[in-house]
């Protein structure tokens, strides 16, 4: 029992070590050991037989007033390659980096929902294929494929359950299909743990912080609970599912059964159907508006709310309210530090983050609802890949090195 307790203390080190790395760029010795809490000793050991193996270089001097100047470490980024996977409703990306998970090369297929089982299948690989030759790197050289993808997820068997917006796609082995396609192995997670994922490495999240992820998108809304660089799954890896709360008991009904809730109320495609049911009402009672109803988009909700419509500033108070509701109901249970929030829409409208931290912050109980950040993600679009990134390296890591490592 001790070897064991012993070993995985020692793969939580090497995996918080490297990936520090990854988000400083380089950083010495001495800093590693402050910012994680660890001894020069320990430090200095797994360091030593990382630049054995290959992982890490050292790269040149750290500028100090006195003194010996520090050594700086960084990612030896060729040591290995990666290909991260994700797919939405409207397309396909898949993208492959490097070792310190820099963006070498990207690719994106359109993808149709509601394809066969088959087709759908095919358009994934077909990406991956596309990207890893696309790149020039040579396959042998890729270490593992990280995969995101909308849940329920069977994380351990890498099976895609059976996600709603994607009524052929039940029962999938993602991770058998792409790794005998391509003899690499796969990783699976959530698009949303896979944000957050790289929140932690790239992003605000702290070392020891509790922290939950948000993903509002057009026709979506997701979430992920993280402590201390741990994404928690839950049984059958349901946790952080913050779309499928319930927010408003008289709202409509949502493809899992359950009414009102947050992503049948608040995500993009919602708030369109919103606007343009008031629309078609006030046309049903000849008040004449100057909108068309069934040619009404997102963007067009954000533009007109932002120049003080009330319609279309109703609808969009109407989300933020929603999310904060659910935000709240989160604060309450997990009690985080911060809320990251990424995702199309707060994309498209700069308005909108700023009323649900309103709403949030409005709140008188618990108290230290009024200190929890609520932050916009800073990593954009790429931030489900470059975790799904981040899951294929944790995962599977220890391939790069021989056992004495551990």
């Amino acid at each position: 029992m001790y070897r064991i307790n012993n070993q995985t203390m020692r793969e939580n080190n090497i995996q918080i070590i490297l990936n520090t790395i990854r988000k400083e760029g380089s950083i010495s010795r001495s800093d590693l050991a402050a910012r994680l809490g660890l001894t020069s000793p320990a430090v200095t050991n797994i360091v030593s037989a990382l630049i054995k193996e290959g992982l890490l270089v050292e790269t040149g001097r750290q500028d100090s007033a006195l003194g010996r100047k520090p050594i700086l470490l960084s990612i030896n980024a060729q040591k290995s390659y990666l290909v991260s996977l994700m797919f939405t409703t409207e397309c396909v990306r898949a993208m492959l980096c490097d070792f310190a998970v820099r963006p070498l090369h990207t690719e994106e297929h359109i993808l149709n929902p509601d394809a066969s089982r088959e087709e759908i299948v095919e358009r994934l690989v077909g990406c991956v294929s596309d990207c890893i030759e696309n790149s020039g790197v040579d396959r042998s050289k890729i270490m593992a494929i990280g995969i995101a993808a909308p849940g329920p997820l069977d994380v351990q068997e890498g099976q895609i359950l059976c996600p709603p917006n994607f009524p052929e796609l039940r029962n999938v082995p993602i991770c058998e299909t792409m790794s005998r396609a391509f003899g690499i192995p796969a990783a699976l997670d959530k698009e949303t743990n896979a944000a957050a994922l790289a929140e932690y490495v790239f992003g605000d999240i702290g070392e020891d912080q509790t922290a939950f992820a948000m993903l509002l998108m057009c026709n979506s809304i997701g979430g992920s609970v993280v402590h201390g660089g741990k994404v928690m799954h839950g049984f059958a890896d349901g946790a952080g599912d913050i779309g499928h709360s319930l927010v408003d008991i008289n709202g409509p009904r949502c493809s899992c059964g359950q009414y009102g809730c947050l992503e049948r109320v608040a995500c993009g495609d919602a708030l369109v159907s919103r606007a343009s049911s008031k629309i078609k009402a006030m046309n049903n009672v000849r008040i004449t508006v100057p909108y068309d109803a069934d040619a009404l988009t997102l963007e067009d909700i954000f533009r007109y709310s932002d120049a003080n419509v009330s319609l279309f500033k109703e609808t969009v108070d109407y989300a933020a309210r929603m999310i904060a509701t659910a935000i709240g109901n989160v604060v309450s249970i997990v009690s985080p530090g911060v809320v990251m929030i990424g995702g199309a829409m707060v994309d498209m409208d700069r308005n909108l983050l700023p009323k649900i931290r309103e709403y949030v912050h409005s709140r008188s109980y618990p108290d230290c609802v009024k200190n929890i950040r609520i932050e916009k993600s800073r990593l954009g679009a790429d931030a489900c890949l470059q975790g799904a990134a981040i899951l294929a390296i944790n995962r599977y890591q220890r391939n790069l090195f021989p056992e004495r490592l551990l």
